[in-house]
């Protein structure tokens, strides 16, 4: 039982990583596959699409990152590289000695950091998108 330990210890973090960053594509991905067979059924029974449903398409296919979603990634970003470092505090605190494996998790925790960082500089540089007003 001792020998899974480590094992799950070394898994659970990248499984949680793979999960956040692979989770919301998925999740999106499969959304749309679902609209594209709803609207092919429709389309294949003869029924006319409003136009307000083709525009909306039109609008989701040409999202570009903007200021917002910038700003929202590096938040995430920078919450994950804290939470490594929170853990490698953890480590090197309940650590055996060695304390070896806290600069391993402060190490991983500086790529998220400064990707984080990255993406607030890019979002605060980022010129606001003006809002149309109906």
């Amino acid at each position: 039982m001792e020998d899974i330990i480590p094992i799950f210890g070394i898994t659970i973090p990248f499984a949680a990583l793979v999960a956040i960053v692979l989770g919301p594509s998925l999740i999106r991905d499969r959304e749309k596959a679902r609209m594209q067979e709803t609207l092919r059924k429709a389309i294949d029974a003869g029924q006319s699409l409003p136009p307000e449903v083709i525009e909306a398409m039109a609008r989701a296919a040409d999202v570009l990152p903007t200021r917002t979603k910038d700003i929202r990634r590096s938040v995430l970003l920078l919450a994950l590289a804290g939470s490594l470092t929170v853990i490698g505090f953890l480590a090197n605190y309940y650590s055996s000695g060695d304390g070896n494996g806290a600069a391993v998790v402060w190490g991983i925790a500086t790529i998220p950091g400064f990707i984080g960082v990255a993406y607030m500089l890019l979002g605060l540089m980022a010129k606001p998108v003006p809002v149309a007003q109906d």
